[in-house]
């Protein structure tokens, strides 16, 4: 099973409670976790984030950094104006 789906539901429903539910079933597919999970805001949680976390990997997938993929030097620090 993915991390992410266990690890999303842990963050909404708390850790105790993924372990148990982890525990009734031997799970193959990520998605027979998420479809079992018994609280349906955590199971509508998990699946908004990770069907969100999808079109952003659609949208913006693995482009190199503003820049060419240069390292920016890190901006000045701003220093308020003499009185």
């Amino acid at each position: 099973m993915a991390a992410n789906g266990k690890t999303l539901a842990s963050y909404n429903a708390g850790k105790s409670r993924v372990n148990d539910w982890i525990g009734w079933n031997q799970y193959q597919e990520p998605a027979e976790f998420v479809e079992s999970i018994p609280f349906t805001e955590t199971r509508e949680y998990v699946e908004a984030v990770m069907r969100n976390a999808s079109v952003y990997r659609q949208l913006y997938g693995r482009k190199a950094p503003a820049g060419g993929g240069k390292k920016r030097a890190p901006a000045a620090a701003h220093k308020a104006p003499a009185a």
